[in-house]
């Protein structure tokens, strides 16, 4: 009786929130917008319009910046009511926001670019980040002590030296991500019980899309190796993230894993595709199983912290596809070409 005492409000308030979740239709009126001006206006007046500022389109990093910060307040606002270990596991979740803000800031302060420094985060969730003074820091060091209190001095600076030698940010990022994860995952176990099971099977979901994002990153690049995969992989539960690892550096061991997967879950699927197109319809069919795991948490026994978790995934599901229809409209993409790069939307 006290476990559903402890969960029962909090989760009429999560549940209650899931209205203000942009439908798949009002995702495909977006696509369809003649301009960004028009698919803003359009996304102004659904729920999760509620949570923006009442403002006209001005650019696509200023309308990034605005999408993030309501996504933020949507997964907030349905945590207010969780108290004990379920809301020290809730506000690390929430604090995902404060690593994206953190990282906007890193990769605004290494690139010196004035016009991504127009679309800088404009508000902390979990942490106090001191976000204006990484922007205008002199150096890594510097930027090291202006965190020291957080959570991430420490990551940045075991990715120091690295940083060091390639002059990338993508030693720091991996460094930080890691590092949340590796909290994530600790306070989730001591969840315990069906609590630990249930959100570490859905942490493991959104861990196999960020490995594939990074394997993505790493094979875009000129002369592509997987001699860095074990390196950058961030450690997974699920079957996809230990099979991944097991490849070591092997490519052909890295393409039959890729197309053994996606034959099971797209059986129709091209045999011939190229290492990218694999990886690209391995990222997509993953994002559809987070979104349907998340979806089912919902149906199932309501008074347990996995509403928590199935939420904050639909919501981070929610914002990256937001995000990907302004940023297509920016360009130029036609409706077809949105719709294909929007998660669990095929």
């Amino acid at each position: 009786m006290k476990a559903l005492a402890r969960y029962a409000e909090s989760n009429v308030g999560i549940r209650s929130m899931r209205s203000t979740l942009v439908s798949a239709a009002d995702f495909e009126t977006l696509a369809r917008a003649s301009s960004p001006g028009a698919a803003w206006n359009f996304v102004r007046k659904t729920a999760f319009g509620t949570l923006l500022p009442d403002v006209d389109w001005k650019d696509l990093h200023t309308a990034e910046q605005y999408i993030r910060h309501a996504s933020a307040l949507q997964f907030r606002r349905s945590i207010r009511r969780l108290q004990g270990r379920p809301a020290t596991v809730a506000t690390l979740l929430l604090s995902r926001w404060d690593l994206d803000n953190l990282q906007i800031a890193l990769r605004t302060w290494h690139g010196r670019d004035p016009e991504q420094s127009s679309g800088a985060p404009i508000a902390c969730y979990a942490h106090r980040i001191p976000l204006d003074n990484i922007v205008n820091a002199q150096s890594l060091v510097e930027i090291i002590a202006a965190l020291e209190g957080t959570p991430y001095a420490t990551p940045i600076a075991a990715a120091l030296s690295e940083h060091e030698k390639s002059h990338s940010m993508f030693a720091i990022e991996l460094s930080l991500e890691k590092d949340f994860y590796a909290r994530l995952i600790d306070a989730t176990t001591e969840l315990g019980g069906a609590d630990a099971r249930d959100g570490l099977a859905m942490l493991g979901a959104e861990i196999d899309l960020l490995n594939l994002a990074w394997i993505a990153r790493i094979l875009r690049a000129p002369q592509a190796a997987l001699v860095e995969l074990p390196h950058v992989l961030i450690p997974g539960s699920s079957k996809l993230s230990k099979s991944l690892k097991a490849c070591g550096t092997s490519r052909d061991r890295f393409a039959q894993v890729s197309n053994d997967y996606v034959r099971r879950v797209v059986p129709l699927h091209d045999d011939t595709a190229s290492e990218m197109q694999r990886l690209t319809l391995l990222e997509n069919a993953v994002a559809e199983a987070v979104e349907a795991l998340a979806r089912r948490q919902f149906e199932r026994f309501p008074f347990r912290v996995a509403s928590v978790y199935a939420f904050y995934l639909l919501v981070r599901l929610e914002m990256k596809n937001l995000i990907a229809i302004f940023a297509g409209k920016a360009i130029g993409m036609s409706e077809s070409e949105i719709l294909k790069r929007l998660y669990a939307m095929r």
